[in-house]
């Protein structure tokens, strides 16, 4: 996609990219990685990052420098953060699941098991993008409008597809 957005740039706004790139990966690289605690993640961060900053060339190309870099490790510090704040989620999420009591009914436990399986196999019948959605919106907790970015929708358009996926999940469990 990068590569796309890319070769729609103008010569000028081409260099831009290319010299923050350049001048700037290995300092944007470690303030993500401040935040995360992690060089892959970091490095995640970073490819989101200048996708953003590639979409938004426009704007940037009309600041100062050092207002193009300033905007630029907003972009880096707001994913970063996105990402933590969701990888929390996750932990406490499995937090809470470790937490349940030792003395819940093993018909439960099974029926919950099969339920999360039943889950995965309906889920692995959607499409690849309809899983990001799918993982963006309920596992992650991305509102609509955040969805709508990433993807490159309106918002409108991801909650309706939203929707779409879920009824097909739903008939695809109900199938068996």
């Amino acid at each position: 996609m990068s590569i796309i957005l890319l070769s729609m740039l103008t010569n000028e706004q081409n260099a831009i990219v290319e010299t923050i790139f350049k001048e700037h990966y290995t300092e944007f690289l470690e303030i993500a990685r401040k935040i995360l605690r992690s060089q892959s993640d970091a490095e995640d961060v970073l490819a989101y990052a200048f996708q953003k900053i590639i979409e938004n060339i426009g704007k940037i190309s009309d600041l100062s420098c050092p207002k193009q870099i300033a905007y630029c490790i907003v972009i880096v510090k707001n994913r970063a953060y996105q990402v933590y704040n969701a990888r929390k989620r996750l932990s406490l999420d499995y937090e809470i699941q470790e937490s349940l009591p030792d003395d819940l009914d093993l018909e439960e436990d099974y029926i919950r098991k099969v339920d999360m399986e039943q889950l995965g196999k309906a889920m692995n019948k959607l499409s690849e993008e309809d899983r990001h959605l799918v993982v963006l919106r309920y596992l992650y907790h991305q509102r609509y409008a955040q969805i709508a970015e990433l993807l490159g929708m309106s918002a409108d358009a991801a909650r309706k597809r939203t929707k779409r996926i879920l009824k097909k999940l739903l008939e695809i469990l109900e199938s068996g």
